[in-house]
């Protein structure tokens, strides 16, 4: 019995310093992965597929879908397209697409036939990056549960900088070229383009696609 004492004591100790560690120097916060590097198949057939599979229960649970992506990226439009038309067969539900002009007002989302997916620039798609506009948005309405995809295109592997190596809480600038860098070596096939999935936090999905041949 003494020597559970002795251990428990122990225990308590080396825990504490732990908490103190963390307290003083921060935790590091990164990204989990969601998709691993898969092929994105003829006219990006398996993406759409694949959300479904592995945004559970995100889809089954949202009355809102955040989606972010840069203009001129072509592949998003079927992208999106395949992934509406596929949602609605598997759930039975309509989706209403609400298109994000830069004014897009609070009354608007709340006015959104749900499930409602807001189409918007990858810099207001998601919480981690400075704007939020419209995560903050959602975030103030009762009863909504929503999250976020954000497409992020790609056609070479970063190094990523020792700031982004040693950054506490991550930047969309430094979550980028960190998360391409450590799966860098899943892309067998210099002839196949790939698509992969990260999670940051809680609501925030960043979708990486490949636009190019790499240059590694």
């Amino acid at each position: 019995m003494k020597t559970f004492f002795v251990l428990l004591a122990i225990s308590c100790v080396l825990a504490s310093a732990v908490l103190i560690k963390l307290t003083r120097e921060g935790i590091s916060i990164r990204s989990a992965p969601i998709i691993a590097p898969s092929p994105q198949g003829a006219r990006y057939s398996n993406i759409a597929k694949s959300l479904l599979n592995r945004l559970f229960p995100d889809f089954q649970m949202s009355n809102y879908l955040v989606i972010g992506r840069s203009t001129g990226l072509e592949m998003a439009e079927p992208i999106i397209s395949d992934l509406k038309t596929k949602f609605e067969e598997q759930f039975q539900k309509t989706v209403t697409l609400l298109a994000d002009d830069g004014n897009l007002s609070a009354d608007a989302i709340a006015k959104c036939a749900q499930p409602c997916w807001i189409l918007t620039s990858e810099t207001e798609a998601n919480e981690l990056s400075g704007a939020q506009k419209i995560p903050l948005i959602l975030n103030s309405m009762e009863n909504t549960n929503h999250f976020h995809i954000t497409l992020i295109p790609f056609f070479n592997v970063p190094e990523p900088t020792q700031n982004c190596i040693d950054e506490k809480r991550l930047t969309l600038g430094c979550l980028v070229p960190l998360s391409i860098h450590e799966v860098s070596k899943k892309f067998k096939d210099k002839n196949t383009s790939y698509f992969f999935m990260r999670k940051y936090k809680d609501r925030d999905y960043f979708l990486f696609l490949q636009t190019g041949q790499l240059n590694n």
